[in-house]
């Protein structure tokens, strides 16, 4: 009986660590720098690729937080998943003006409106609220420190 209430009881604290150091993020799509490479969008219709992938770049981690970098900016902040669902909290940000042909208000913007997540054939694609459409990320390679 001592044995198997010590078994028992070590099967808790694993599951209970498992839990606790578990970000419900796909494993694959932990420690990578994702390069945004292009995006879809339902209203109007279009898709467009991005020019410089390197400069807009998002890496999760398994503590629940997040870095990006957005064209001369970097970013970082808290994720939240249940299934394949998934929102990004933005926080802290450094300000600059990155010029008029950035694309980092619009990489903000979108990030902020990521309601879902999906992996497949190396690329990482995040789903825009209200079917506004989806951003597709490519593999960058390990993160390391956008």
């Amino acid at each position: 009986m001592k044995k198997l209430v010590s078994l028992m009881g070590a099967l808790l604290m694993a599951s209970l660590l498992a839990a606790c150091g578990s970000s419900g993020l796909h494993k694959d799509a932990l420690d990578v720098s994702w390069e945004w490479s292009q995006l879809t969008e339902t209203l109007p219709a279009s898709q467009s690729f991005v020019p410089d992938p390197e400069n807009y770049t998002l890496a999760f981690s398994a503590d629940g937080t997040f870095a990006l970098k957005a064209d001369c900016n970097l970013v970082s902040g808290e994720y939240e998943v249940d299934g394949d669902s998934l929102s990004l909290i933005l926080g802290p940000s450094t300000l600059a003006f990155c010029g008029e042909e950035s694309l980092d208000t619009l990489y903000l913007q979108m990030l902020g409106i990521v309601t879902s997540y999906e992996l497949a054939d190396g690329n990482l694609t995040l789903y825009l609220g209200e079917d506004a459409g989806r951003m597709v990320f490519a593999d960058g390679g390990a993160a390391g420190g956008n």
